[in-house]
């Protein structure tokens, strides 16, 4: 069974940064290229989005995508489009790698990055392969 892959897609400036000190990025509100550097084709090939949604705006979430916010804190979202998760991040994750479905996308920030490389799921384990 093939398992899903969890994905890190972001944008970052030239020096490193995704975000500024305020935690604004105002930066990538400019003209795009043709093709916008793949984003279209990325955003085709996932399916599931972690998201910090109510902070950026984005009360429902990707309106096309299934939505979880990976919380200590929230019980509850504003949205009912938004499932608010809690439970061990390794069993969640095992669950979702394992449902059908394309990649999962992980929309956030380096403490939502370190707590998947933490977790030890930073392998994708349908990508190794082993020789005879």
């Amino acid at each position: 069974m093939r398992k899903r892959k969890f994905i890190v897609y972001v944008a970052s400036s030239a020096d490193g940064f995704i975000a500024r000190r305020d935690g604004s990025v105002d930066w990538l509100d400019r003209p795009q290229p043709k093709g916008n550097y793949g984003m279209g084709a990325f955003y085709r090939s996932v399916e599931t989005t972690y998201e910090h949604a109510v902070k950026f705006g984005i009360a429902d979430g990707y309106s096309d995508k299934k939505n979880y916010v990976l919380s200590r804190t929230l019980n509850k979202a504003v949205s009912p489009k938004i499932s608010i998760v809690n439970d061990d991040l390794p069993a969640f994750v095992q669950r979702l790698r394992t449902e059908k479905g394309k990649h999962i996308w992980l929309v956030g920030g380096a403490e939502l990055i370190a707590s998947f490389l933490d977790a030890g799921q930073w392998m994708n384990s349908s990508s190794t392969s082993s020789r005879t």
